[in-house]
C-alpha cells in the first residue's frame, strides 16, 4: 500500500496550511487590516468545528478565558487540530482511491 505517499502529501499540505495560518496571524498583529482578521476567522473555522463537533470548543474557551492556555497555546491547538484533520482526510481519501483501484489493477495482470 502506497501510504508513504498518502502521508507526504497530507503533511506537504498540512504545511501550506499551517505556513498559511502563521503568515495570517503575523499580518494580523503587524498590520491588523479586516481582510487579515477576515483570513484567521476563515482559517481557524475548520479547526473550531472539529474541536466542537468533538465537544472540546467550550472546554478550550473556558481555559483560555481564565487565563490557563495563552494565546500561542490556543493557536497550537488549533494547529495541531487542523494538520491531524487534513493528515486524516488524506489517508482517508488515498486508501478510498488505492481500494477503488484494485479491481482496474487486476484486471491488467490477467492475460
Amino acid at each position: 500500500m502506497p501510504w508513504r505517499q498518502w502521508f507526504s502529501n497530507g503533511f506537504l499540505v498540512a504545511s501550506i496550511y499551517a505556513a498559511l495560518g502563521a503568515a495570517v496571524e503575523g499580518a494580523r498583529r503587524l498590520w491588523s487590516l479586516p481582510l487579515s482578521e477576515q483570513l484567521s476567522y476563515a482559517l481557524d473555522g475548520l479547526p473550531a468545528r472539529v474541536l466542537s463537533a468533538a465537544g472540546l470548543l467550550e472546554r478550550i474557551k473556558d481555559l483560555y478565558r481564565e487565563g490557563e492556555i495563552s494565546h500561542l497555546g490556543l493557536r497550537a491547538i488549533f494547529g495541531g487540530t487542523t494538520v491531524g484533520v487534513i493528515l486524516v482526510v488524506a489517508l482517508s481519501t488515498g486508501f478510498l482511491v488505492w481500494t477503488l483501484s484494485l479491481p482496474f489493477r487486476r484486471s491488467q495482470r490477467l492475460p
